[in-house]
């Protein structure tokens, strides 16, 4: 079935961004509140909890970049955040972006300037010529950006060209790329664009953030905060929103282990462990290991 984009406003989500491995990760519209999803439409977004974001950057399920409401870098890998300094050690970042070839983080100022992560420091776009609002990064090597202007530009060994929108005019607002090199932008209008060749070609639907994880795998949220997937068949399909809370009856023999093993599909231990302590916590349980029948689990996801 394909959904038309719009309808009824809700908190939805505000960012979205997919990693090499599929793994998809929303910041929430209001307070950035953090979720992912193994990247299946039937998979149920999972909360982290423990950051929050403006601007999520995923390289995968476990491995994340993001800016916050405060200008600051974070970085999970291992299942914790660690604050990051910026290149002027202020809380001046912008956004940010992975490269899907080689992991390569770039990230904008508040002033618009751009910056390359290599060898656990920061580097100036070394052109001296990069400003972005938006990043898709592919490589050390390679970015595309928009600028404040709403011109899309592109960066490939050392050398920036501006790259004609559909129109010809300044009129972009959102671009991203995935490791198989696929480019897509969104217009001031949300209306959307794919690049095959040289050229742009309209894409029904409207979005004003883009995820692309592969030609094949491609992800939005519109105006509203609603997420979309499209499909191989090239139909976009609504994706629920991530929950305010979680509710679970507990059935005779459950355990709180294989509860969260099933309602949220994990197979990743450390994971498993991580909701398995919130729920805990929030529920005031135990023993992990039974729980009485008909008592009723709650967690408040955001």
């Amino acid at each position: 079935m394909t959904h038309q984009f719009g309808g009824t406003a809700s908190d939805g989500l505000r960012h979205i961004s997919v990693g090499k491995d599929g793994a998809v990760w929303g910041a929430g519209k209001t307070d950035g509140a953090l979720f992912y999803r193994k990247g299946g439409l039937g998979d149920a977004w999972i909360p982290n909890k423990d950051g929050t974001a403006d601007v999520v950057a995923v390289v995968s399920e476990n491995h994340v970049w993001c800016v916050n409401k405060d200008h600051q870098l974070w970085h999970l890998e291992n299942g914790k955040w660690n604050p990051v300094p910026t290149h002027s050690g202020k809380a001046d970042a912008k956004t940010i972006s992975v490269g899907g070839v080689d992991g390569t983080v770039w990230y904008a100022q508040t002033d618009d300037k751009l910056f390359r992560r290599e060898g656990g420091a920061w580097h100036v776009d070394s052109t001296g010529k990069g400003k972005a609002t938006v990043i898709a990064a592919v490589s050390k090597d390679e970015v595309w950006c928009v600028n404040e202007a709403h011109e899309i530009w592109h960066l490939k060994s050392g050398q920036w060209t501006r790259i004609p929108t559909h129109s010809g005019g300044a009129d972009a607002k959102t671009i991203s790329v995935s490791a198989d090199g696929t480019v897509w932008y969104g217009k001031t209008d949300d209306t959307i664009f794919r690049r095959e060749g040289d050229a742009w070609h309209s894409v029904d639907g409207r979005a004003t953030v883009l995820a692309i994880g592969s030609k094949d795998n491609v992800w939005c949220v519109n105006s509203d905060g609603d997420a979309f997937h499209r499909t191989s068949q090239g139909t976009w399909q609504k994706v629920d929103q991530p929950k305010g809370s979680w509710e679970y009856k507990v059935k005779q023999n459950d355990g709180l282990y294989a509860i969260v093993r099933q309602q949220y599909n994990l197979r990743d231990e450390k994971e498993v462990q991580r909701i398995v302590g919130l729920v805990a916590a929030e529920n005031h349980i135990q023993n992990k290991d039974w729980i009485a029948a008909d008592t009723v689990l709650k967690l408040q996801t955001y």
